[in-house]
C-alpha cells in the first residue's frame, strides 16, 4: 500500500497489475495537503496538492477519484501560527468529497487533536499514528466507535528525518 505520492505510481500500478509475478498495488495518489513544504515539490508531478478552501478540497479529491485510487490521503499537519479551524474545514471538506467519490479517506494526523479532528470529520484510516502524547480513552472510543483503521507506521519518522539530513539510502533491492 502506497499511502500517496506523485501520480506516476497510478502508471506503475496499472502496468503490474496483469503480472502475477508482482505484488498487487494499492495507491493512493497525490496527497491533499494543509502544508505544502518546498522539501517535496517537484517540478512536474507534486505528490502534494495544497488545499486552500473547501469547494476546491473537493474538486481536488474528485480528480483523484478519476484516476482510480484505492483510497485517498488527507496530509493534516498543522504547525504553529496555522488556523486549525480552517484547516479542519478543509480536511472536512476534502473527506467529504472522498467519500462522494466513495472512495475511503486515509489521514496523516500524528497529533491527538488533529487525529481526533479527523476521525470527526470522518477519516476512514488514520496513518503513522499519534506521537505528541499518548492518546486518551475518549480518542480510542471514537476510533472504535467509527471503525477507524489505525495504521502505527513504525518507521516514517527516520525515513523523514534521514531525507531531510540528505542522508536517505536506497537498498538495492528497493
Amino acid at each position: 500500500a502506497d499511502m500517496g505520492g506523485p501520480s506516476w505510481v497510478f502508471n506503475l500500478r496499472e502496468g503490474r497489475a496483469l503480472d502475477h509475478d508482482s505484488p498487487r498495488i494499492a495507491f493512493a495518489g497525490p496527497l491533499l495537503a494543509t502544508h505544502d513544504p518546498k522539501a517535496l515539490e517537484l517540478e512536474d508531478d507534486e505528490p502534494l496538492w495544497l488545499l486552500k478552501e473547501p469547494t476546491q478540497a473537493r474538486a481536488l479529491a474528485a480528480l483523484i477519484a478519476a484516476r482510480r485510487p484505492d483510497f485517498v490521503k488527507v496530509w493534516f499537519v498543522h504547525r504553529q501560527g496555522d488556523d486549525l479551524e480552517a484547516q479542519t474545514a478543509l480536511v472536512r471538506a476534502a473527506i467529504d468529497g472522498i467519500h462522494a467519490m466513495k472512495l475511503r479517506a486515509a489521514v496523516h494526523a500524528t497529533t491527538l487533536e488533529t487525529a481526533r479532528r479527523a476521525v470527526e470529520a470522518g477519516a476512514d484510516i488514520l496513518v503513522h499514528g499519534v506521537a505528541d502524547r499518548d492518546v486518551d480513552e475518549a480518542f480510542v472510543a471514537a476510533v472504535v466507535k467509527r471503525r477507524v483503521i489505525y495504521v502505527p507506521t513504525l518507521i516514517v519518522t527516520k525515513n523523514y528525518r534521514d531525507l531531510r539530513m540528505r542522508q536517505m539510502r536506497i537498498e538495492p533491492f528497493e
